[in-house]
């Protein structure tokens, strides 16, 4: 798994950093990760000790669809605001960290279906869309393939 987070924080590295030079000191605040994954993996312990080129580390929330409420709108400052009810049952939590807690996510790392038989998350996914926050995957990718006649 020493593999899987080495090459899991390249990437992030690659995507999310700013700079070539990390600076220990700097003391700005960490980037957010919001992982949309509810079932039994720990993205949090994934990421622990990781930072970004600019020496920014990595802040990792992860919940399933059902435990989060998306709020975006043009007229305030934040833009995107994540209400997150309930962290995922195998996630490994900070301490200090009390739930329910609003995030305001600098990434999203899409990983459960936002489309099954018993519940439908492209409200929250269009959310996500609007507010054009950085994805692993295309947002507009993700949406698609929710409605079967686009992807085959």
């Amino acid at each position: 798994q020493a593999w899987l987070k080495e090459r899991s924080c390249a990437m992030f590295r690659a995507i999310l950093g700013h700079g070539s030079v990390p600076t220990p000191t700097n003391a700005a605040p960490p980037a957010t990760l919001l992982v949309i994954q509810a079932d039994n993996y720990d993205w949090p312990m994934l990421f622990r000790g990781c930072t970004l080129r600019d020496g920014r580390s990595i802040r990792v929330v992860q919940a399933g669809w059902s435990d989060i409420h998306v709020h975006v709108d043009t007229y305030s400052s934040s833009g995107l605001c994540v209400e997150v009810a309930r962290p995922a049952r195998k996630a490994t939590s900070q301490e200090g960290e009390r739930y329910p807690r609003t995030v305001q996510p600098d990434f999203v790392l899409i990983r459960n279906e936002v489309k099954t038989p018993d519940f439908d998350g492209r409200g929250l996914l269009n959310g996500l869309l609007f507010a054009d926050l950085p994805a692993v995957n295309s947002l507009t990718s993700i949406l698609l393939f929710c409605e079967r006649p686009a992807v085959q």
